[in-house]
């Protein structure tokens, strides 16, 4: 037991009694239960205040994204060459002629091909023991060279001087040819009177 002051006239009383002996006052209210200054109370943080989680840098819609930037930055850049087209990046290099044929002298054989879009062609040929002629014609331009190849006094026919040579053994060369149709042609050269020798010849063109 405990001795309190009265709230009302000072005299002591004890903590048990229900009224003050002197005034008849009612007992001070018990002390506080809050808790004292600096004291940590338990509870839930409020969400506003909670940290936030960051998000990692590489995700898969970011990948996905980087990746379409860049493969169509590369299509474009590969587009801006000459010669290329989407088909042909799509597509890749493909192989439009490739012959192998025994060629005696005055001989010629003529491989057309269609381009329906401008392309880059790399042509290759080879030739042995005898050395060749290669030209490379506009389907028009083949017409009329049939029409001289056969003449004894020959004649005048036209051809595309950047991919044709005239007595090659071993020869490549890349040009870019515009839409239309074409023909590749290998010649071996008449120079003996009576007898022919023969010759084995290559040819390959491939697209780009």
């Amino acid at each position: 037991m405990a001795l309190v002051k009265c709230v009302e006239c000072g005299n002591e009383v004890s903590d048990k009694a229900t009224a003050c002996p002197k005034c008849g006052a009612p007992p001070s209210p018990p002390a506080s239960t809050a808790s004292p200054a600096g004291a940590v109370q338990s509870g839930t943080v409020p969400a506003s205040s909670a940290p936030k989680r960051r998000s990692p840098f590489v995700t898969v819609g970011r990948f996905f994204l980087w990746a379409f930037i860049l493969g169509g930055a590369w299509l474009i850049y590969r587009l801006a060459l000459p010669g290329r087209s989407v088909e042909a990046l799509v597509r890749g290099p493909q192989t439009i002629v490739d012959e192998r044929v025994q060629l005696h002298e005055g001989d010629a054989r003529g491989y057309g091909f269609s381009l329906p879009s401008a392309r880059k062609v790399d042509v290759q040929v080879s030739a042995n023991p005898k050395d060749i002629n290669v030209w490379l014609m506009t389907e028009s331009q083949w017409g009329t060279y049939q029409k001289v190849h056969g003449n004894l006094t020959g004649g005048r026919f036209e051809y595309m001087q950047g991919l044709s040579r005239a007595k090659i053994l071993s020869w490549s060369g890349t040009d870019v040819l515009p839409q239309g149709s074409w023909r590749i042609v290998v010649e071996r050269p008449r120079e003996a009177v009576l007898f022919g020798d023969a010759t084995n010849a290559n040819v390959k063109i491939v697209g780009y």
